[in-house]
């Protein structure tokens, strides 16, 4: 059965806006499915207030649909028919993980539910332009270190007196061009 996961920003609660403050844009969670037949959207969360079902047709649906596509990162997403017999924690991502049947106990977070959704073959929808993968600029880490840092560090062997190769080659540049270290 395909649904759409939508991850949008809401106003947290209490400490859970912690976890999610990284990426304010994967602060919840819910799900949409279309039944042609009936010409109904469905849409299912769980919030704080409680679970929520809400059938929409008409203009309720294209309000529906402005939102998904103006406000939310959507993927749409088969889930397997497999069975989860393990108890969960009611909130929003526990809720999606267990509709699309996965399992992993270590995703707690819309954003990490999402990378997740992606591993598995979902597809992003209504992407913005100047998104990759639905992933606006908000939403990207900028904490990450560059490779070449990090695999520099990782080389570097030690050497006497608590210093590393590298920071020594650095040493003997700056003093070799006579550069004055500028401190900001």
């Amino acid at each position: 059965m395909k649904w759409i996961i939508c991850f949008c920003e809401s106003p947290n609660l209490g400490f859970w806006k912690f976890f999610t403050k990284k990426h304010p844009k994967f602060s919840h969670a819910f799900a949409v499915q279309y039944f042609p037949e009936l010409d109904q959207w469905i849409k299912i969360e769980f919030t704080t207030q409680g679970f929520n079902f809400i059938a929409l047709q008409g203009e309720n649906a294209n309000e529906l649909i402005a939102f998904m596509i103006s406000e939310c990162t959507c993927i749409e997403y088969e889930a397997t028919s497999y069975p989860i017999w393990l108890p969960r924690l009611l909130y929003c991502v526990s809720f999606m993980k267990h509709l699309c049947n996965i399992r992993n106990i270590f995703i707690l977070t819309p954003y990490q539910l999402y990378c997740e959704l992606l591993k598995r073959g979902g597809q992003v929808i209504f992407k913005q332009k100047g998104e990759e993968h639905g992933l606006s600029e908000n939403t990207i880490s900028t904490t990450t270190r560059s490779s070449s840092r990090s695999s520099k560090k990782g080389r570097a062997r030690k050497t006497g007196k608590g210093k590393t190769d590298a920071r020594r080659s650095k040493v003997r540049q700056r003093e070799k061009n006579k550069i004055e270290p500028v401190w900001s």
